[in-house]
C-alpha cells in the first residue's frame, strides 16, 4: 500500500489524463512492490523472534508460522530479480532509483533500525523515495516544496510509529524495546518532536499555497487553503489516538482501516483537482 505513493506525482500534475504515463506508473508500482516485498521478507526473517513477542507483529507470516523460513529464503531473491528486471525495462534512471531503494532498505534492516533517530530519518526518506521514483518513471519534475513537505510529514508518521510502539510497551510494563534503541522514558521527547514535524508539514503546505507561482498554475488557487485545516485535523487526530493507546503500531495500517482518513483524502483530492481546474477539463472532454 505504501507504493501507491508512486502515483502522487502523476495525480498532482497536469498530465493526469495521459494514459501512457499511467501505464508506466502501473508497471513501476508492481516492480517497486516486488522489490519492497523482498526486503520485507528479509526484514521479517531477521526479526522473527522479536515479532513473536510483539502484540501486533506476531501475526506476521513467518512469526506466526504461516510461511516457513525456507520459503522466505526462496521468495526474497526471486522477487528482487523480478522487480529489478521490470525496472530495467522501464528505464535506466528508474532502475538506479529502485536499486538505491533496495540498498538503503537493506541497510536499514541490518543496521539503521537499531540507531536512535537515524531509523526515523531513514523511514521518512524511504517514503519520500517512493514519490521521487514516481517522478523519475513518468518524467514529471517534483518541486522542492513537495519533497520538503513529504519529508516533514513522513518524519511525523515515523515518530508516530515509534511512539505507538512505546505506548504499547508502557501499557505492558516493558522498559526497553528489544528490536529498537528506544526507552519508554523517551516517549515525551518523541511525542514533542513528532508533533513538531506534523505541524511543520502543514506550515510548508501553507507556504507553498502562498507562493505566487502557485496562483499562476491554478485556476482557483484560493481553494487550496482548505487543505490546511484538513491536514491539521488529521495529524492532530492520529496523534491523539496514539497518545490514548488506541492507535495501531503502524499508522499506515490505521489509516487504511479508518473511514475518516478516506473521507479526508477524498476531500483533499477533490479540492486539488477543482483548484487546478482538472475536473472541469475532464468533464468537458
Amino acid at each position: 500500500s505504501k507504493n501507491f505513493l508512486l502515483f502522487l506525482p502523476l495525480l498532482l500534475s497536469e498530465s493526469i489524463l495521459e494514459r501512457a504515463l499511467w501505464g508506466r506508473c502501473l508497471l513501476a508500482f508492481f516492480s517497486y512492490s516486488f522489490i519492497s516485498s523482498s526486503v520485507y521478507i528479509l526484514n521479517d526473517l531477521l526479526d522473527i523472534e522479536a515479532d513473536r513477542r510483539h502484540p501486533d507483529n506476531r501475526k506476521r507470516p513467518f512469526a506466526a508460522g504461516t510461511l516457513s523460513i525456507p520459503a522466505g529464503l526462496v521468495l526474497a531473491p526471486f522477487l528482487l530479480s523480478l522487480g529489478l528486471g521490470m525496472a530495467w525495462k522501464l528505464s535506466l534512471a528508474y532502475f538506479a532509483v529502485l536499486l538505491g531503494y533496495f540498498l538503503l532498505t537493506s541497510l536499514y534492516s541490518f543496521r539503521i533500525k537499531q540507531m536512535v533517530m537515524a531509523d526515523i530519518i531513514c523511514l521518512a526518506t524511504l517514503y519520500t523515495w517512493r514519490i521521487w521514483a514516481g517522478g523519475v518513471v513518468t518524467g514529471i519534475p517534483i518541486s522542492e516544496w513537495f519533497l520538503i513537505f513529504s519529508l516533514f510529514f513522513f518524519m511525523s508518521l515515523a515518530f508516530l510509529k515509534r511512539c505507538a510502539e512505546l505506548i504499547v510497551m508502557e501499557q505492558t510494563q516493558q522498559k526497553k524495546n528489544s528490536r529498537r534503541a528506544y526507552l519508554v522514558s523517551d516517549l515525551p521527547l518523541l511525542i514533542g518532536v513528532g508533533l513538531s514535524n506534523a505541524y511543520l508539514s502543514v506550515l510548508v503546505l501553507a507556504l507553498y499555497i502562498h507562493d505566487p507561482k502557485v496562483a499562476q498554475q491554478m485556476r482557483y488557487p484560493d481553494l487550496l487553503w482548505a487543505l490546511c485545516p484538513l491536514l491539521l485535523y488529521w495529524v492532530s487526530r492520529v496523534w491523539l489516538k496514539a497518545y490514548r493507546g488506541v492507535m495501531h503500531t503502524d499508522p499506515l495500517v490505521f489509516a487504511l482501516r479508518d473511514k475518516a482518513s478516506y473521507l479526508l483524502a477524498f476531500l483533499a483530492g477533490a479540492l486539488w483537482l477543482f483548484a487546478r481546474g482538472t475536473l472541469f477539463s475532464a468533464f468537458s472532454f
